[in-house]
């Protein structure tokens, strides 16, 4: 699945009602890493991965080092 930035704001609207922040970070070759930064009300459903269309993988972003 290719997520393309426009897409994943998009749905990140839809879905759960909030606006976000994205910025794209380094990746591999066979997939994109965004760290992505959202405000909503239910951000509960953030971590459920049957929230997600499948393909994608969503973890908690951590800075180390500050």
């Amino acid at each position: 699945m290719l997520l393309l930035y426009e897409d994943l704001m998009e749905y990140i609207e839809q879905v759960f009602g909030g606006k976000a922040s994205c910025t794209k970070i380094v990746s591999g070759q066979f997939h994109s890493s965004f760290k992505v930064t959202v405000d909503t009300p239910r951000s509960f459903l953030l971590f459920k991965n049957s929230q997600w269309p499948e393909g994608v993988y969503v973890r908690h972003y951590y800075v180390y080092g500050s």
